[in-house]
């Protein structure tokens, strides 16, 4: 379990232990911020504020004079995480349920599965066979070090495929139940690799299902021939090509403006609103065309994945028709959507050309 707690500072106060609150104009900001983030993911996990010192002290060790973010966890090894990013509702929210969960995840069970393609943010996943038990420990090691570099962009997770529940699920992930060694995949929930769009509410999906959005069998390796420079190579592959369709404030957020640049910002020309207004919907335009682009490359790459799977025995393919049929179909309504939503923002931009 984890609790996200905003700790407010309480700057003075009288003998009677009658608290008054003075706030910086920062510390309001924050405050905004987190409540915001606690909205939007209040379906995820709990959030609460704290404004008493006594309190405080079980928090941080000692009543604080600035507003902090701490995200409280029942993991011992991983207690308390504070938050020091961008002041933005979309970048907190990302932390908060990125780092809500484990570094590195046992998913054992149905629930943990659920738990995690539900986040929103695409999951390495390895699944390997009942050998790599007795190396596991310091497989774990490669693969927290590289899970802390990227936590906020991927979560890791690993299986032991021919143990429950996994062999139920190697179907939707192609996995032949006659296959060897280790599988390294990154999988996600839907069609969107660069994962979900943290200024929406978070919801949790209605069903569980797995898109891979990049895969790798390992087949002659054992846990010994594991290392963190593989894993590494591997992960930043993907991210690198995801990276290449996001708009950088998805990774890397945005700050608050104060109040001094937005009076500024007010009192510009007629002109510079109008060229602000132009890059603004080539922005999402490009943006646009990205996602259907990557949806596109997606689907086509679970299409071939399952072709290349029945390549040496393709009296398979029958049997195989059904799962492939339904991932058509996912990627057909995929690009519909998209395409409707691109055909909206040439058409907003068509109605709102006094602004350009």
């Amino acid at each position: 379990l984890s609790l996200c707690v905003c700790v407010c500072a309480c700057l003075s106060h009288s003998l009677s232990h009658t608290y008054s609150f003075t706030f910086h104009p920062f510390s309001l900001c924050l405050l905004a911020v987190y409540r915001t983030s606690a909205r939007k993911l209040q379906g995820l996990i709990s959030f609460g504020e704290c404004f008493d010192p006594t309190i405080q002290r079980k928090f941080l060790g000692s009543p604080t004079r600035k507003p902090v973010i701490q995200l409280v966890k029942a993991d011992k090894r991983e207690r308390k995480l504070t938050y020091s990013g961008p002041l933005a509702p979309a970048a907190l929210s990302r932390w908060i349920a990125t780092h809500s969960v484990a570094l590195v995840q046992d998913l054992s069970t149905e629930s943990s599965i659920e738990s995690h393609m539900a986040i929103g943010v695409p999951l390495f996943l390895l699944l390997m066979p009942d050998s790599y038990e007795e190396e596991l420990g310091e497989l774990i090691v490669h693969f927290r070090s590289v899970a802390a570099r990227v936590r906020e962009k991927l979560l890791f997770g690993y299986g032991f495929k021919d143990t429950e529940p996994w062999p139920q699920f190697a179907q939707q992930l192609g996995i032949d139940h006659s296959s060897t060694g280790a599988f390294w995949m990154i999988v996600g929930s839907d069609m969107t690799p660069t994962g979900r769009d943290w200024s929406t509410a978070w919801l949790r999906p209605p069903s569980l299902g797995f898109q891979i959005y990049a895969m790798e069998a390992r087949g002659k390796e054992t846990a010994a021939d594991v290392t963190e420079e593989k894993i590494w190579k591997f992960v930043n592959k993907f991210l690198s090509e995801v990276e290449r369709f996001s708009p950088p404030d998805l990774l890397a957020g945005q700050v608050e403006v104060e109040e001094e640049e937005a009076e500024a910002v007010h009192a510009a020309p007629q002109g510079a609103e109008g060229d602000a207004a132009a890059r603004n919907y080539d922005k999402l335009l490009r943006e646009r065309l990205s996602s259907l682009q990557m949806n596109f490359n997606s689907g086509i790459a679970n299409v071939k994945k399952a072709l290349d799977d029945v390549q040496d025995s393709p009296q398979q393919l029958r049997g195989r028709i059904p799962s492939i049929t339904s991932t058509v179909s996912n990627m057909e309504l995929r690009l519909k959507k998209d395409l409707l939503d691109l055909k909206r923002q040439l058409t907003n931009v068509a109605q709102n050309k006094e602004e350009l």
